[in-house]
């Protein structure tokens, strides 16, 4: 459940005067300092899932750019020369290069969607996250009675917003 930090976040946070006060005050009745550890489900969270994903198909996204503006010079060449000579070098592989270059636009397209759509589930999660957090410590500190009036109240505005 829990994972030891690195020498680097154990140095940072017991660098200092101050941060060894802080250090001492923030360890809890069983004497594990919660600086030193760090909670698992924090790292998986579905928001930290999608910046992944995002990261790699942005990382596609580049491969296949690259690919794309390298088919279409050798395209063009082929056009020069065929502009120059009156032939194609290779007919065979000018055509190649331009299915290639029509599938790798495909591909392009298909990488932007997707990205779209992970953009959006990021916006949604970032949007949500606070007014979750909130609702978590209202639900903590508010009494039982306090909270489901608010609640209710909250549902009751969102209702008549969305007629």
């Amino acid at each position: 459940m829990y994972k030891k930090a690195s020498t680097s976040q154990q140095r940072r946070t017991s660098s200092g005067n101050f941060a060894n006060l802080k250090e001492m005050s923030s360890r809890n009745e069983s004497g594990v300092d919660p600086t030193v550890f760090s909670v698992s489900a924090k790292e998986n969270s579905p928001l930290r899932e999608l910046e992944i994903q995002k990261r790699a198909l942005m990382a596609e996204m580049n491969s296949l750019t690259a690919k794309s503006a390298d088919l279409k010079n050798r395209v063009q060449r082929a056009q020069v020369t065929r502009s120059n000579t009156g032939k194609y070098t290779n007919l065979n592989t000018y055509t190649q290069w331009q299915l290639g270059l029509r599938s790798v636009g495909q591909e392009i397209s298909r990488v932007q969607g997707q990205l779209f759509i992970v953009n959006s589930e990021i916006k949604s999660i970032r949007k949500s996250e606070p007014e979750r957090i909130f609702v978590d410590v209202a639900k903590e500190f508010l009494a039982g009675d306090v909270f489901h009036k608010l609640m209710e109240i909250a549902i009751m505005r969102m209702e008549r917003g969305a007629e």
